[in-house]
């Protein structure tokens, strides 16, 4: 009845679907027909249109019994099961900050971009790199002080520092990819590392190689503060021909640390604080 006014179901107009796998989604109607509070789905509309929930209540949850949420293993497509918006930082607050729950969600603006909210009817991604369910509560916003963030520094010459790479690839854009140093990183896996969440179509995105994860690559590699490290990185696309990597030297600082990157193929080496983009053929790079 949620969506009586978009017609029966006619893939050819529009589709719902809902995260199952990371190379699967679960379809409206065959694979489910009722919603879930606390999930999140994907709806494409050929033609927008306004939908009215008839007989819709306010969900019955409060401070006192708030709404509880099951993450397992992997990437979780979740809702905002309020009718207010609803802040992850307080959850991991709430809950303890339970490990391997990543410290932002992922939202779907045209492509994957890292949030802290979801408002009403909003949906996102969240990573459990644990190997078993995680269960959270849902505080009401604004009953907490806030979670574990941290204000990420773009200098090269602090002790923690990230520098955001984006790669485009034909009409394809990903923001999620870079490099960075931290004092509490390691070489493998950990919660300053970032993940691009599951493909609903044509993707381009930086891969770092991490064959221990479940996920095999990263986009976002962060390792220990050193005085020098190379990353190894291929960048994967389901379209073929040119693209580019772009990142903002602006932003790393004025200190002696330098940064490069090099075509391994075309031999190619770019000072990366002196150049803010790289065009490469994925044919050729």
């Amino acid at each position: 009845t949620v969506f009586s006014e978009l017609g029966a179901d006619d893939f050819s107009k529009w589709r719902l679907i809902t995260y199952k796998t990371q190379t699967a989604w679960d379809q409206y109607p065959n694979d489910f027909s009722t919603f879930t509070q606390g999930k999140g789905y994907f709806i494409n509309l050929l033609t927008a249109t306004n939908l009215v929930v008839d007989g819709a209540t306010t969900p019955s949850y409060n401070k006192e019994t708030p709404f509880s949420l099951t993450l397992a293993p992997g990437w979780n497509q979740i809702g905002n099961p309020y009718t207010f918006p609803m802040k992850w930082s307080e959850v991991l607050a709430a809950n303890s900050n339970p490990a391997g729950v990543a410290t932002t969600l992922k939202v779907y603006k045209g492509t994957y971009q890292d949030a802290d909210q979801l408002d009403v009817f909003e949906g996102g991604f969240v990573l459990n790199s644990g190997s078993s369910n995680v269960n959270v509560t849902i505080p009401i916003v604004g009953s907490l002080a806030g979670g574990r963030l941290e204000s990420p520094s773009y200098n090269l010459s602090d002790d923690h520092w990230i520098a955001p790479i984006s790669v485009t690839v034909g009409e394809q854009l990903s923001v999620l990819g870079g490099v960075g140093m931290h004092p509490q990183a390691s070489v493998g896996v950990d919660t300053y590392d970032d993940f691009t969440p599951p493909a609903i179509g044509d993707y381009a995105q930086l891969n770092f190689a991490h064959p221990e994860h479940f996920l095999k690559v990263a986009t976002r590699d962060v390792v220990p503060t050193m005085p020098s490290y190379t990353w190894k990185f291929t960048v994967e696309a389901t379209q073929s021909g040119k693209g580019h990597l772009d990142w903002n030297p602006e932003n790393f600082g004025s200190g002696s640390n330098e940064l490069y990157l090099m075509d391994v193929t075309l031999q190619r080496v770019v000072d990366m604080r002196v150049e803010r983009t790289y065009a490469f053929d994925a044919s050729s790079s």
